[in-house]
């Protein structure tokens, strides 16, 4: 991790700090009851999304909870270099994962960043516990068994195929979400008439991305780059928008299209709260004195909402 992070602190290290460590630690939870709610949502997703490696870490601990420690200390000598370096993965895993846990609202997909030390570490203390053919030839069995379950079981399987729920009916999704997002992608494009390369004025960066366009410089974070209250000069340090300069860019973009979900223009960050209904209309009504609208996609993107693209007006 350190090969990773350690050159991004020494190129920008108030930078590195702010992004890793701040913006993070700004968002507020909503109170005691809210909290406690995200801690709870947070161990129980983690526990759906690497549900196998979960119940294999709680066999291990139950297994070697009533295992016999005989000649266990000679073992461990043998091998101290390998319990040293395992050791050191679990406390990298267990330090991490308090950190997510800790944050005010924790995220259970920055879990994947340390999944696979966890993964490595577990699988060392299995292979030393399966002393037998029969023991590893019981694992292999039971791992298969554990993760053709789970992939059957998933609640992943139901949002990737339906709808959000009707009353008592389940909606079949029309289109997959990565194609309705490749087809708002051509679509961007064609209404562009620009090369790759050129600005996308939006905040919904994969859309940017799969259209080959660039963001304007300031919205890299997407829905999370608003900061409102955030005085100009730190904004152009942390590479975000305040108010002056999202009012500016609604204002002076060149940029042909425009494209904007639920998401955007409706996020306060740090706090990561909704901006009033009143700063969301002024900024809306900023756009749509350059631009107008030209075409909505439904149930596009994260949470479904609806992606509203427009085009420049003419002079």
């Amino acid at each position: 991790m350190c090969l990773v992070f350690l050159p991004f602190y020494a190129a920008a290290p108030s930078n590195f700090v702010f992004w890793l460590i701040k913006y993070h630690s700004g968002r507020e939870a909503g109170g005691a009851v809210a909290l406690l709610a995200y801690k709870a949502g947070f161990i129980s997703r983690v526990v759906q999304a690497y549900f196998v490696a979960v119940s294999l870490l709680a066999a291990l601990v139950i297994w070697r909870a009533f295992q016999p420690r005989t000649g266990e200390k000679g073992r461990c000598a043998a091998v101290s270099g390998r319990c040293t370096l395992v050791c050191a993965l679990w406390l990298c895993v267990a330090a991490v994962s308090l950190l997510h846990f800790m944050a005010p609202f924790p995220y259970d997909d920055y879990q994947a960043a340390i999944f696979p030390l966890f993964a490595v570490a577990l699988a060392s203390g299995l292979a030393r516990a399966m002393s037998t053919a029969q023991r590893a030839t019981w694992l292999v069995v039971t791992v298969l068994l554990l993760s053709t379950a789970a992939s059957f079981s998933s609640p992943i399987n139901m949002a990737w195929a339906l709808q959000e729920r009707d009353r008592i009916w389940f909606r079949v999704k029309e289109q997959a979400p990565l194609a309705r997002l490749q087809a708002a992608g051509k679509l961007v494009r064609d209404l562009s008439g620009l090369g790759s390369g050129a600005v996308l004025l939006t905040q919904d960066t994969y859309l940017a991305v799969e259209s080959g366009l660039r963001v304007p410089e300031g919205l890299e974070m997407g829905p999370f780059a608003y900061y409102p209250d955030m005085s100009t000069a730190d904004a152009k340090k942390r590479h975000v928008l305040n108010a002056e300069l999202m009012k500016e860019l609604l204002t002076n973009s060149d940029s042909p299209v425009a494209a904007f979900s639920g998401y955007s223009l409706t996020i306060k960050c740090p706090e990561v709260t909704e901006l009033p209904e009143s700063e969301q209309a002024e900024l809306r009504g900023l756009l749509l004195e350059r631009y107008e609208l030209r075409e909505e996609i439904e149930r596009f993107g994260q949470a479904s909402t609806t992606l509203q693209i427009y085009v420049r007006k003419t002079e």
